[in-house]
This record gives C-alpha cells, structure tokens and sequence, in this order.
C-alpha cells in the first residue's frame, strides 16, 4: 500500500480497544491515539478471562500467552456461600472452540497492546502508531471529519475510530441523539488482587479451594439467597496473584457507587456485605488497605457502530454486564475486523464499502453478546447461560466469518463436560 492510498487514522482513547485497533491499522495507515490521561496513568488492580475468541484475536495480533503471563483456564467450578463445591464442568476449549482460555491481568493486556502498536521494532510494515497524552475530545463531526479538542484546536482524518470507553463523546456523534445512556444494572462489584504468597502469609498456607492441583478453574462462591451476592475468583500473571471480583446488590451498599473502575470502595462495608462466606476470603479482606468498586452498568445495543467515516469500538460501542466476561473480547474482535482496511489492493474509495462490511459483522454479533450477557444476569437455566457461552465463543475472525455470526443454536455441544 502506498503513502497516498494510507489514511490518516485517528483513535479516540488509549485503553484495550484502542491500541489493538491501532495494532492492526498501523500495517498499512497513518494511526494516531489520543489518550486524555497522561503516560502514567495504569489500569485498576483486576484481572480479564479472555476466552477462546478472545484469545484467538490475541494471537492473530502477535500477542502470546507468555507475554501477558497468561494462566489457561480449565472450566468453571461453582460453590455455595461456605465454600462447598455445588459443581465442576471442566470444558477443553482447544477442541471444541480452537484456542485456548486465558486469564490475564488487565496491565499486562494494555501493555502488550501498547509495544504492537507503538514499537518500531517488530518487523512490521508500514510505520508505528503515535500516541498523544492528556489530549481530550470534546466534540467530533462525523460529516466533516473533524475531531474538536478541549483547547479549541481541531484536527481532521479520514477515519476516527471512537475506543472512549462507556462516558464515549463519540457516541452521540453516531448513534444520534436519541441514544439510550446506560443504566444501573442494580449491582456493583468489589475489586481487588492478592499475590498467592501474601495469601500464604496471611492464612499460613494457600486454601484448598485455591490449589489447583487438578486443572486452573474459575472459582464462583454463591449466596444463593436471593441476595445476587456473588464472589468469582481466579489466578493470573503465572498464578503469581489471584484476582477478586464480590458482587453485591446497590440496596445493600450505603455509599454511592460510579460506573469507574478507580472508584474507592469501603472495606468494612465490603465485609459485612459477605460476612456470611468463607473466613478465609474474610480473613484476606481484613488485610486490605483499600477496595474499588465499580458500578455495573447496562445498556441496549445501538442500530448501527458507524457513521460517514467515524467508527465506535470497545465500550464506546457495546457496553455489557461482566457476567460473560466478553467486553475485553468483543474490544479485540472489533480491532481484528479493521484487518478488511490493511489489504495490499485497499484505496481511499473503498473505505465507505469496507466499513459498510466492519458494520455488518460487528454490529450484528458484539449486540448479540450484548444479549448474551444480560440472559447471563437473568435468572435462567444454566444450561441457557451455557448456550449463550458457546455462541460467544464461537468466532473465527472477519475473514472467515464476515456475517460476525454463526446459529446461536448450531453450537458444539461436547466441548462441556458436566
């Protein structure tokens, strides 16, 4: 591709979203990011589950499993509020969906995604995207092309992606103004890490359910007394720290939650909202200095992720419920769609009817995640919740499939095992 076939490529925000889209367009485009916080800035202490297609578009984007210290997961096991166990289903994501799952901490996915898009030296063509700190959008102008910033300067691209997050100023731009804002999903989540040799120090030896010695799984403790409280619990960065993630119903909280991952939770409120589970995880919460807590929030799915030359990605594009863990997947399936922009014969002309196509496949399937995700916050059968999994799952890539979808009944059905 030559200098006057490249777009000039603008991204709105630094985060997941945007910096794997930079990492396939800087093949082959001009890629700026704006990032409206500065360098410094890291991601809260928590931890993703990237699932087979996650993982899938992680690789496809140079991304190894050792470079996030990724930790593969074997299935789920469920226990009740004791720590008893309800349920194992070990599931072998190789065979039934074509990669494995992985669970990494969100810094290590953001830096990594950061040296493919903005190193020099990885051997790819075409030239490394820059990225400009504490730069803030205000306005965007979708017909014109333009991207107006808090100090009044303006600039124009020929495509703006819009990877803002959930408080996006692109979105508008898009959905117009009639679009629904996300709302509270009436639950919010505690958040913390814990390194295994701290938890070792603190309760003299590593529990049980924390061992791990036949398979990694995805640990859930559940109050099952109509409360919705909830704790998932799960290794990452090479089992050298183990991720928690407490559900518990905004009627219960006394202090005002925000849809932000750097909002101070209380500890003490954190305890006495799981007073009733497992003293070990008590004894663990009694340590901690500090606690986030995040707002879960929800909203439903947009007509359309483009307008004129201007994309929505990310949250900006599809905010979902956690309860499928897919948002950070969804990120990664919508930067691997732009690889339709990277072809050696692509032109300037045919960026309106390749983006026409990206629309297709992302609007259609990341909506129907969305979806998905919601059923997995409804009380249904497990074995609905399992379908929806696999559906989620199931996902090659836009080359292989362009429609973005497959029959959320034409799943494979012996990748579960009970």
């Amino acid at each position: 591709m030559t200098s006057s076939t490249a777009l000039q490529v603008a991204i709105i925000g630094g985060g997941i979203a945007g910096l794997a889209a930079a990492r396939v367009l800087r093949e082959a485009h001009d890629v700026t990011i704006y990032e409206r916080n500065d360098p410094e800035a890291g991601e809260s202490g928590a931890a993703i589950g990237l699932g087979p297609n996650g993982s899938k578009m992680a690789a496809r984007l140079g991304i190894t499993k050792e470079s996030l210290k990724a930790v593969v997961s074997n299935g789920f096991r469920s226990y009740d509020r004791n720590g008893n166990l309800i349920k194992e289903s070990r599931i072998d994501c190789v065979k039934g969906f074509g990669s494995e799952w992985w669970m990494v901490h969100r810094q290590d996915l953001k830096d990594a995604l950061l040296r493919a898009a903005t190193s020099p030296d990885l051997g790819l063509s075409g030239r490394p995207a820059k990225i400009i700190y504490n730069s803030r959008v205000v306005r965007i102008d979708p017909q014109d092309r333009a991207l107006i910033f808090e100090d009044g300067s303006e600039i124009k691209a020929d495509l703006i992606i819009g990877a803002d997050g959930i408080h996006s100023k692109v979105r508008q731009a898009v959905a117009g103004p009639c679009y629904a804002e996300s709302t509270p999903a009436n639950l919010s989540l505690y958040r913390f890490t814990i390194s295994r040799s701290r938890i070792s120090d603190v309760l003299g030896e590593i529990p049980d359910v924390l061992r791990y010695e036949n398979g990694v799984f995805l640990s859930s403790f559940i109050a099952a007394d109509g409360s919705n409280r909830n704790v998932v619990v799960y290794p990452c960065r090479d089992m050298e720290v183990m991720n928690f993630a407490c559900a518990v119903p905004d009627s219960m909280l006394r202090q005002q939650t925000e849809e932000s991952w750097t909002k101070d939770g209380d500890v003490h409120e954190m305890l006495e909202s799981f007073k009733d589970f497992p003293s070990w995880l008590l004894q663990l919460m009694k340590t901690l200095p500090d606690v986030k807590l995040y707002q879960l929030r929800d909203a439903d799915p947009l007509s359309t992720f483009t307008k004129d030359s201007t994309v929505l990605i990310g949250d900006a594009a599809h905010p979902m419920v956690p309860y499928q863990g897919q948002g950070a997947n969804q990120a990664l399936e919508d930067a691997e769609a732009f690889r339709i922009l990277v072809h050696p014969d692509f032109t300037k002309e045919d960026l309106p009817g390749k983006l026409k196509q990206w629309n297709q496949a992302r609007c259609s399937r990341a909506s129907q995640v969305q979806l998905n995700s919601r059923v997995a916050a409804a009380k249904v059968s497990p074995e609905i919740i399992m379908q929806r999994m696999k559906f989620n799952w199931t996902y090659d890539g836009i080359a292989t499939s362009p429609a973005g979808l497959g029959s959320i009944n034409d799943l494979p059905s012996s990748d579960f095992s009970r």
